[in-house]
């Protein structure tokens, strides 16, 4: 048996509502667009893909030890944007603001610790983002893209990253099936020190 996994920080619920919303004013655009499910919107740290079931159980191991090693930290999810191909849309997405470098190093980590089970790194650079929505056809897709140009100052919220959580993903004609499959949680943050005595 295998399972199709990928990596994410999930969002708060008001962050996700913005997003929703963003979603459904770019939809009036009347694009082609398969939009994100507002409860599957998530920061993907990195897909994995079909890995059997005992490298999952790994993975959920590994990323475990990973987590211990960073303090819950913050990001902002903001300016609306997308990816193209020969000047169509593809998909779109919200930005991720990283001022800490939290985001990135916590990638980095994740990629050097799963290395040994023979998970590739990812090739290009990460670049990280909330998926939104990807455009299947054409229609309308210019202005669908001056419309998301036109929300690069859009916020959604700055969002609290607490814990790694390790998805399966099935494939589904109504769009993919995400299951929690492992959480991995940040180190508490260190207890205040106490009085002498």
């Amino acid at each position: 048996m295998s399972l199709r996994v990928f990596l994410a920080l999930d969002l708060e619920r008001p962050i996700k509502g913005q997003l929703n919303r963003l979603q459904n004013r770019l939809d009036k655009i009347g694009a082609d667009v398969r939009w994100v499910k507002p409860e599957h919107i998530h920061l993907t740290m990195k897909f994995l893909g079909e890995v059997p079931d005992s490298t999952a159980a790994d993975v959920c191991r590994l990323c475990r030890n990973v987590a211990a090693e960073f303090e819950p930290f913050e990001f902002e999810v903001r300016s609306a944007g997308c990816f193209a191909n020969h000047g169509l849309p593809r998909v779109i997405w919200v930005g991720v603001q990283d001022p800490s470098g939290s985001v990135r190093r916590l990638h980095e980590r994740i990629e050097k610790t799963l290395a040994p089970l023979g998970l590739r790194r990812e090739r290009r650079a990460f670049k990280p983002h909330v998926t939104l929505g990807r455009v299947r056809s054409a229609r309308n897709a210019i202005e669908l893209r001056q419309e998301v140009a036109k929300n690069d100052h859009f916020e959604a919220g700055i969002a609290q990253a607490t814990e790694i959580t390790i998805y399966s993903s099935q494939l589904d004609p109504e769009g993919p099936v995400h299951t929690v499959i492992g959480r991995a949680k940040f180190a508490s943050q260190s207890a205040p020190p106490t009085e002498s005595s």
